[in-house]
């Protein structure tokens, strides 16, 4: 098998450019100096998170190629687990990604590699053939369309579910197995902040963080229960779906940082992501590095419908607004401005709207099991604040159930049982009887009143953004606050 490993090492570097074999060379050096010394390196594990996206594949390569590299210099060479993180924002194209990536670079049967996935709070071996579980399957639809009702608005479910989830998953993958030495981390220090200080900030702010700053550890045993505490709000003390107790690592996680090796020009590593790894960009990712529950694509879709079915305009001037902040985000994760204007293009006439429409459709439907008559249901919220919304829903989406006004009011509040009216509202909303009428009891967190922990997430969310939309109403300008990813 070294033969094997050595030819497999001779074409990634066939596939770096000069830069990239420089950063493999400062690669090593660190990983020797985390390990603390090249004699102890046979028993040092690497732990790298793999989302599916161009920058992880480029991570992972890098670190493969250092393994094998030491493994060319030394006898021994330092030990590597890859860990993906399943949820329902993850399509067949992410995980074709992943296996093509895993196959190119001879992954499979190293016994120096673990390749796991993070399933339903549960760390399993990694089988490309494996379905996402229908667990994680129905508590990320759940989230969304709870979420959803509560904020009218899906897309801050679809960031801030995802960003507490990682958080979950991170300390799941360290500990799992004995563990892990160090931690690759391929985002910048700025943006790491960024990201850790918004969960502190809430944590605080909910009562939850009161060992805030006494290092990573406890960074994110303090995310791991703000996650608890945004679940409880959603769901109440007793939620449906199970909560795994989250394990405690035994050792001290080293941060390997490698956002400074990456930094090439997205020509210069395009050789590498499609040639050798096999990369294909999802028609559904914009142009983002990475894959997150936060689907762009989907959410530029939600922002087309609130425009076309709660703003008096059109489906396009929403997905417009959206792209706006796209631009913001592309431009500061560095994208070239020829680049983002190549992605941005597949909106530029109303039949690649149409098309883009039909195609976020279809993931919101495949992926999460959710009709477009739900999400529009989602964004009129009509049935929290005792369904202060619930006559503006009616006249304006149902029509023909404008006369049921007074007897879906009674059934949601559970003083009627009216079994066909019942079976209407779950398949209007997505949601169970008893989850509409918990709903019923709950104030929406965008109200105004005392900030509850959703509306306090959405507000500081660390990839937001205020963009410039017209007032339906007014004709006048003004800046909307709105979710990032």
């Amino acid at each position: 098998m070294s033969n094997i490993y050595q030819q497999v090492l001779e074409k990634l570097l066939m596939h770096f450019t000069h830069a990239q074999r420089a950063a493999l060379q400062l690669l090593v050096q660190r990983i020797g100096v985390a390990a603390g010394g090249p004699e102890r390196l046979g028993q040092f594990k690497v732990l790298v998170a793999h989302g599916g996206g161009s920058t992880s594949g480029q991570c992972l390569a890098l670190v493969r190629a250092a393994q094998l590299s030491i493994a060319a210099r030394h006898q021994d060479t330092f030990a590597l687990r890859v860990a993906t993180y399943r949820h329902s924002g993850m399509g067949q194209e992410v995980m074709g990604n992943i296996e093509r990536g895993y196959a190119a670079l001879s992954l499979h049967d190293d016994p120096r590699v673990e390749l796991v996935v993070v399933d339903d709070q549960e760390v399993l071996p990694y089988d490309v053939l494996a379905p996402l579980s229908s667990a994680t399957r129905l508590r990320n639809r759940t989230d969304l369309l709870v979420n959803g009702h509560l904020g009218g608005d899906g897309r801050a479910a679809l960031c801030h579910g995802c960003y507490l989830g990682r958080g979950d998953f991170y300390q799941r993958a360290m500990a799992w197995n004995g563990g892990v030495h160090a931690l690759v981390s391929a985002q910048s220090p700025m943006r790491q902040r960024r990201y850790l200080a918004w969960g502190l900030r809430a944590a605080r702010q909910a009562g939850l963080g009161e060992r805030a700053g006494v290092g990573g550890d406890s960074a994110l045993e303090i995310i791991g229960r703000l996650g608890e505490a945004y679940h409880r709000q959603l769901y109440g003390e007793k939620p449906g779906t199970r909560r795994l107790p989250r394990p405690r690592r035994k050792v001290h996680v080293h941060t390997l940082a490698m956002d400074d090796l990456l930094a090439v020009a997205p020509e210069q590593h395009w050789r590498l992501l499609v040639e050798f790894l096999g990369f294909r960009f999802s028609a559904q990712a914009l142009g983002f590095s990475e894959t997150a529950c936060a689907n762009p694509l989907l959410m530029a879709h939600l922002q087309g419908l609130r425009a076309e079915h709660l703003e008096a305009r059109t489906y396009g001037d929403g997905v417009a607004q959206y792209l706006r902040l796209a631009r913001q985000l592309m431009t500061r994760k560095g994208m070239p401005d020829h680049l983002v204007d190549l992605v941005l293009s597949a909106y530029d006439d109303p039949h690649k709207l149409q098309e883009r429409r039909t195609l976020a459709q279809q993931h919101a439907h495949s992926n999460y099991t959710v009709s477009e008559e739900q999400l529009v249901c989602l964004l009129f919220a009509p049935f929290v604040d005792a369904g202060k919304r619930l006559a503006a829903w009616l006249a304006s989406c149902q029509p023909d159930r404008v006369d049921t006004l007074a007897a879906l009011h009674q059934v949601l509040q559970g003083t009627r049982v009216d079994e066909p009216l019942c079976r209407w509202l779950t398949a209007v909303s997505g949601l169970s009887i008893q989850a509409l009428r918990r709903l019923y009891g709950q104030h929406a967190s965008n109200g105004p009143g005392p900030q509850t922990l959703i509306a306090r997430l959405r507000a500081s969310d660390p990839d937001g953004a205020r963009v410039q939309v017209v007032d339906a109403h007014t004709g006048l300008a003004k800046t909307e606050w709105m979710c990032g990813r």
